[in-house]
This record gives structure tokens, C-alpha cells and sequence, in this order.
């Protein structure tokens, strides 16, 4: 296969630590670097010791504007390009299938009429065709991630029905989900590879060296999502990433943002009936 891809972005770049081309059967869809190994680590460790699934990545913007320690502040072109290695170094440590970074500015993702973005996650998911894809949660706080989400799924409506992957989860980053109903939640073991699952992380010294402890924060996460999953029954597995089913969204059923309100009511209703 052609491990050549044409991008739109002058800065963009896409990387095949296996060798084999745009494919997937498992593919994360992130806004910023470090966010596919935060939320998607259920779908790089299935395929990381097995050569029939793959794991590929997108990672839509170029983190400019992160947040930096004033003792490491990076002028935004040095961030830019540090960034991208750091995500590099992470899908040859995660055994990806190709690694594109769109290098957009966070300003044209959350303008929902750029088809630009759109544009380019659609031909990468027509040429991967994958079975399984992780997105963000419609409930996301980051207003990046919102957009990524946002152009995702359109993106994946494009596709002919019969195109469509079989899964597609909406993930924790910028807010957990612990809040959904029990019959709403998704439990992705995450138990696999505990080392590549704290080093995929720690790799992203970018990030972490300005304070915040994403690389413990991520799997301790996780733990809390099978430690307090029920009060009365203990869960088959210790660590797990929650996420919700979108392929109600994705096939049009209902919009992400109705999705999400109608969870959030579901959840309002809980609490009442606990105090009835």
C-alpha cells in the first residue's frame, strides 16, 4: 500500500510506524496530541500485540495554545513542532498504523461551517475504513474538542450506511462520565499494558511539565471508573475508560447536542428519585 497521503495543511504530517498504509480497524479521533492516548487507550492496547487490528490516529489541531510553564515557555512554532514529535513518539510507542496530524488552528475546528476539517477527516475514514472509533463526549468542556466532535460526525454521515464502523464511542478527556445512567455507560477495559499505558502518557512532556498531571490523572481516572462503578457489586476488571454509544448521532437519529441534554435529564431524574 502507498504510504504517501496528500494533507491540506503546510504543517501537517502522517507517519506509518507499522508500515502498512492508511488503515484501521480501530481509529482515535482527537483535537489536540495526547488526547488519543488519554481517551482511546482501550483501542491501542486491543491492537498493540495483534497484527490482524490496527490502531491508526487523527489529531486534528496543533495545540498552539496549550498551556506552558513560564520557566519552558516555547515561542508557538517551537510548541507547534514539539508537539507533533511528542504525538510521533506515541504512536511508534503504541505500534499505531499511521499517525496524521491535520495541523489546524483551534479557531477554524470550532467555526462549524469550515468543511475543511470535515473535508479531511472524511477521506481519511473512506481510505482506513475502520470497525471501531473513538471520539470525544458530546458533554466535553473544551470547546476544541467540541469542534472535533462536532466535524467528526459529520464526517462519518458522509459515509454510505454500509461503510459505516460498527462502533462508535464518545470518550473522556474534559470531563468524565460517571454521571451517565448505568444502562447508558460503556466500561472500556483499560487494564492491558500498564506500563504503555502510564509511558504512551508520560510521553507528553509538553503538556505535563506546565502542571497538570495528565499522565496520572488518565489512569487514575480509570481506576476510579471500576472502583466506584457499583456499591454492590465489584466490577470484573480494575481499570476502565467510560464512554457513550454515538451511533445514534451518527446515523441521524438524533443531534450530539440532544444527546447529550437527554442524558444530562436522565441523570436530573436519578437524583429525584433518590430522594422520593
Amino acid at each position: 500500500m502507498n504510504n504517501s497521503i496528500s494533507l491540506k495543511n503546510s504543517g501537517a504530517s502522517c507517519v506509518f510506524p507499522r508500515g502498512g498504509g492508511v488503515k484501521a480497524t480501530h481509529l482515535g479521533i482527537g483535537a489536540h496530541a495526547d488526547d488519543l492516548e488519554i481517551m482511546a487507550y482501550h483501542g491501542i492496547a486491543t491492537c498493540y500485540e495483534d497484527e490482524e487490528n490496527i490502531f491508526s490516529g487523527i489529531t486534528v489541531t496543533n495545540g498552539v495554545g496549550s498551556p506552558q510553564s513560564e520557566a519552558e515557555r516555547l515561542d508557538t512554532e517551537k510548541l507547534r513542532c514539539v508537539r507533533q514529535e511528542e504525538q510521533i513518539a506515541a504512536a511508534e510507542m503504541g505500534r499505531y498504523g499511521f499517525m496524521a496530524q491535520l495541523d489546524y488552528e483551534s479557531a477554524a475546528v470550532k467555526d462549524p461551517d469550515n468543511q475543511c476539517v470535515v473535508d479531511e477527516i472524511y477521506h481519511l475514514l473512506e481510505m482506513a475504513q475502520p470497525k471501531v472509533v473513538y471520539l470525544h463526549q458530546p458533554a466535553d468542556k473544551h470547546p476544541t474538542h467540541i469542534g472535533v466532535l462536532r466535524a467528526s460526525v459529520e464526517a462519518l454521515r458522509r459515509l454510505s450506511p454500509d461503510s459505516r464502523p460498527e462502533r462508535v464511542y464518545g470518550c473522556e478527556v474534559w470531563r468524565d462520565l460517571d454521571w451517565l445512567p448505568d444502562t447508558q455507560k460503556i466500561y472500556l477495559p483499560t487494564d492491558a499494558y500498564p506500563d504503555l499505558a502510564l509511558e504512551i502518557i508520560a510521553l507528553f512532556q509538553s503538556q505535563i511539565r506546565a502542571g497538570v498531571a495528565y499522565d496520572r490523572g488518565a489512569i487514575g481516572r480509570r481506576v476510579a471508573n471500576g472502583t466506584f462503578a457499583d456499591p454492590h457489586v465489584v466490577k470484573d476488571g480494575e481499570s476502565f475508560t467510560l464512554a457513550m454509544d454515538l451511533m445514534p448521532a451518527v446515523n441521524g437519529d438524533v443531534t450530539l447536542k440532544e444527546m447529550a441534554l437527554r442524558e444530562i435529564e436522565t441523570f436530573s431524574q436519578s437524583v429525584e428519585d433518590i430522594w422520593a
